[in-house]
């Protein structure tokens, strides 16, 4: 209530003054479901979703962009040792807050919640934002892009938290150093990334979650628990666009993690896959698939995405999604196939199934 009260509040004073100049403000409403099926977990829910980004350019070189909103879920999920990923939820949400400072053409530097979704990687760190900060350095030269991206940071999962009931995430720690390389041709584009990430100081009730979630965790109870692997490693992306004909984009998607203090067999994640996307009357119709594998201890199981199943996991993945340019909407579907690398008692093959619908409105 708080918080309607407030944008309804926010949006009056802003037109009554009239300063709409260098506002930006836009909605999203939207719909979703999920089934998930297993011998340990199953859950059918069903949610809508309300959310609202708002951008102020306060100076030529500063700009605050804040996104967030409420979800509201219905359904049922059962499982057999207590990680309820998919348990439904009423709660609100922020997707970023960022104060965003270009004090030169080459470098920028975001402070707040930062959103984990430019790894372009969920199975490394699923999109929740992170407080902290991000330096971003970029030198241009023709077509090409270089950038040297650093990210430190507090890493936080707050709607797996809430869904769990509460879980305390402590003072931990999130490193990320990364060299990207992007080129844009006609025909041919590249965006891929090289970088170090370490995660430090991760507190014993993640760790206990993390261990439902496909970690191995030595400790008994719900407070002794500790990550048998620390997490530092290596991590990056690599995605590849090919214009083949007039509206059609062929393009080949990866992405990769390693965790170096962990043996192998339970240090490395990726996906990759190949994707058709075709625009056809201000359309853009999207098919993917991805094949998948995600070892125990290649990253923190609680800051993976639940879509596929956490940690642990192998197996493949097909989306089709929709953009309506037009009318600003946005719908699709994707089923996984998740299975357990390692036979744990928390663990079992599932299918996941997710739909979604979303709405957009530009305000002003």
């Amino acid at each position: 209530m708080k918080s309607r009260i407030f944008l309804v509040t926010l949006l009056g004073l802003i037109h009554s003054v009239g300063a709409t100049e260098g506002i930006e403000l836009s909605t999203t409403i939207g719909l979703s479901g999920d089934h998930v099926s297993g011998d340990k977990n199953e859950a059918r829910t069903f949610g809508l979703s309300s959310a609202i980004e708002f951008k102020q350019s306060l100076y030529s070189n500063f700009l605050i962009d804040v996104e967030g909103g409420f979800s509201l879920e219905t359904g049922s999920s059962e499982t057999v040792y207590g990680a309820g990923s998919f348990k439904p939820t009423n709660t609100p949400y922020l997707g970023h807050a960022e104060m965003i400072y270009t004090p030169f053409k080459f470098s920028t530097v975001k402070l707040g919640a930062i959103n984990q979704s430019y790894h372009n990687n969920p199975l490394f760190v699923t999109s929740t934002p992170f407080i902290g900060a991000r330096e971003i350095f970029e030198y241009k030269v023709s077509n090409w892009t270089i950038q040297f991206d650093l990210i430190q940071s507090i890493p936080s999962n707050y709607t797996l938290s809430r869904r769990l009931g509460s879980v305390s995430e402590g003072s931990a720690r999130f490193f990320n150093e990364k060299l990207r390389l992007i080129g844009e041709g006609n025909l041919l584009s590249l965006n891929a990334s090289i970088g170090h990430y370490a995660f430090d100081e991760l507190s014993p009730s993640v760790a206990y979650e993390s261990r439902l979630l496909g970690n191995s965790v030595s400790g008994i109870g719900t407070y002794n628990n500790k990550f048998r692997y620390s997490f530092v490693g290596w991590n990056g992306d690599m995605n590849i666009d090919l214009k083949a004909i007039a509206g059609t984009t062929i393009s080949l998607n990866s992405a990769w993690h390693l965790n170096s203090n962990a043996p192998d067999g339970k240090n490395l994640g990726y996906k990759i896959g190949p994707s058709l996307a075709i625009e056809s009357n201000n359309r853009i119709f999207k098919l993917g698939i991805e094949t998948f594998k995600n070892e125990s201890d290649s990253t923190v199981a609680y800051y993976s995405s639940k879509t596929y199943g956490n940690v642990n996991r192998v197996g493949n993945a097909v989306s089709l999604k929709v953009e309506d340019l037009t009318n600003g909407l946005e719908y699709g579907a994707k089923g996984v196939q998740a299975d357990p690398i390692v036979t744990t008692p928390y663990q079992s093959d599932e299918r996941i199934i997710s739909i979604f619908l979303r709405k957009s409105y530009e305000i002003f």
